[in-house]
């Protein structure tokens, strides 16, 4: 699978991403790309977001409606609390897309089906993310069902009044930032690798493979 950006047909095959970033070329232009290094995860490339400067990574995405998605990245944050946008593809009120945020040390996915949007958000006591440490996140959406999953765990499973993901082509995908406004809105800072948007319900077993083949 060629790393960068990968854009399908609405017919797009399992296991096939709508986006991958595995070390890759970045896909396009990126004005306020973030810096690509090496790292300590594993032999995998890393995105860095510093506070030093605003950055984020824009991508074309494939314009469908998915009844079932799943998003998987690794994860390095600086700090928990706070509110940023992590993956995304949706504006805010917008009434469709998707996005995975962290909400002070909490996941939150959020999802629109063209009508509405709505969101949900792992019900812990304590914060789940652990700044300046990698995590593996999965995000696994099922016909309104959420499966978030931490280290190759499942963490909590939602359900959501929005049964279908609808994408249009005038949305990019968005990865360290808010879709909207500039990169400075709800930023994230800290790494990330191995980034995927899968059309399709990943079982704890993929999830498990992905985590193990990008980890160190």
């Amino acid at each position: 699978m060629l790393a960068g950006c990968l854009a399908f047909s609405r017919m797009a095959p399992a296991d096939v991403a709508l986006f991958e970033w595995n070390g890759g070329a970045l896909p396009g232009e990126q004005p306020f790309a973030p810096e690509v290094e090496d790292g300590d995860l594993g032999e995998k490339k890393e995105l860095v977001f510093s506070a030093g400067k605003p950055a984020v990574l824009d991508a074309p995405f494939d314009a469908a409606e998915h009844s079932a998605l799943t998003v998987l990245f690794y994860l390095n944050p600086d700090r928990i609390d706070t509110s940023e946008d992590l993956v995304g593809y949706m504006w805010d009120e917008s009434p469709n897309g998707f996005r995975v945020r962290n909400a002070w040390g909490k996941l939150t996915f959020e999802a629109g089906d063209g009508t509405q949007n709505r969101y949900v958000t792992t019900e812990t006591h304590e914060a789940l993310l652990r700044p300046h440490a990698w995590q593996h996140v999965a995000v696994v959406f099922d016909h309104g069902k959420v499966s978030f999953y931490l280290g190759g765990q499942l963490v909590q499973t939602q359900e959501m009044d929005v049964k279908s993901i609808v994408t249009s082509p005038d949305k990019r995908l968005r990865i360290g930032a808010a879709p909207n406004g500039e990169p400075t809105n709800y930023c994230f800072r800290g790494r990330m690798a191995f980034i995927q948007v899968i059309p399709e319900t990943l079982t704890l077993e993929k999830v498990q493979a992905h985590m193990k083949s990008a980890g160190p």
